[in-house]
């Protein structure tokens, strides 16, 4: 779990939210139709179990009917004697995979395979099981020739969709559904506010557009680049794939919190004392991630910064001097942090 996703998203997202999002190149919809997973969907009339192999239809389309729930999620015991793998290749740590397989063989005792499930992700539209390639991997011992062997096989197997002309579609009524308001109570940056706010409107356009606190910025609008991170009841989060209505009783932080009149926070200081910033877009994302870490971990060592960063992305200075910056902090005895 840890390889999935960055610490930011993983604070929020859930195992069931990212089987029902179904993104075809996420790791855990692969994961569950290689482990032959089984989920109960729930309405207020009916329960109906779907196997994985059934669940996933398209790209970011599911077997779930309208007014369904997935409530659980059954995994079979895992057999003795079974060997496994993991492989994507992405472009970061954390990042959805540009391509990935996955794969489960029961081996015997001078390691024949006796039986296979390979799964493919980020190849169409849903994870796709290499059956082809699953028959000609019975009976065979592992060896680096017939590895590259069987990567042809499942090469031919794939038919990757372009990337272009994919459509979601809405259903009927969505329209009424998404215009409906909610009135919410946050605390932010230690003031109480009271709004009534559509419920599909996201936490970072409510904090600029609502509040006027613009100082937490949007970038990708996806929950990739960490420009909009702020602290949720003291998680670092993404602003820009929260609902505001999701906030509802929280206590938020953004960047204006740091400084306190004209005096900076000393995160602020050490990002300019170490020139670790430059147009400044993604600075605030860095400096709340920041915040969480040395909340948490006062004396990161470098390669613990260098992953607790991995989520956000800066296109000006590298990231060097925001490491050191960080690094500056820990070290200063007055170097605090808000949340403490």
């Amino acid at each position: 779990m840890p390889l999935i996703g960055h610490f930011q998203i993983r604070n929020r997202g859930t195992i069931g939210g990212s089987l029902v999002h179904a993104d075809p190149a996420a790791e855990l919809p692969a994961v569950s139709l290689l482990l032959g997973a089984e989920f109960l969907l729930r309405s207020k009339s009916a329960v109906r179990v779907v196997p994985a192999a059934e669940f996933f239809l398209s790209y970011l389309t599911t077997a779930i009917r309208p007014a369904e729930l997935l409530t659980e999620i059954r995994l079979p015991k895992w057999p003795s004697g079974e060997a496994w793998a993991v492989q994507e290749i992405a472009r970061r740590k954390g990042d959805f995979a540009l391509i990935g397989v996955a794969l489960r063989a029961e081996l015997d005792a001078v390691e024949t395979v006796q039986k296979a499930v390979i799964v493919m992700f980020g190849v169409g539209g849903k994870p796709l099981r290499m059956e082809r390639a699953e028959a000609i991997l019975k009976g065979r011992r592992i060896s680096e020739a017939f590895l590259r062997e069987l990567s042809g096989v499942v090469a031919e197997e794939l038919e990757p969709d372009s990337d272009t002309g994919i459509g979601i579609g809405q259903r009927k009524g969505d329209e009424d559904s998404l215009s409906a308001k909610q009135v919410i109570k946050v605390t932010v940056n230690g003031r109480t506010y009271e709004r009534l706010v559509e419920v599909r409107m996201t936490l970072a356009d409510f904090l600029r557009q609502e509040l006027d606190l613009t100082g937490t910025h949007l970038g990708c609008e996806h929950g990739v680049c960490g420009a909009c991170t702020i602290l949720v009841s003291g998680e670092a989060v993404r602003s820009c794939i929260m609902l505001a209505v999701q906030a509802d009783g929280a206590e938020l932080l953004t960047v204006e919190s740091l400084a306190e009149g004209d005096e900076l926070h000393p995160l602020q200081r050490a990002f300019q004392d170490q020139h670790a910033l430059q147009c400044g877009f993604c600075t605030p994302g860095f400096l709340m991630t920041a915040c969480a870490l040395l909340r948490d971990n006062p004396a990161p060592t470098r390669a613990e910064v260098r992953e607790a960063i991995s989520g956000n992305i800066c296109r000006c200075t590298g990231y060097q001097p925001i490491i050191n910056a960080i690094l500056q902090v820990s070290s200063e005895p007055e170097g605090k942090t808000k949340g403490e």
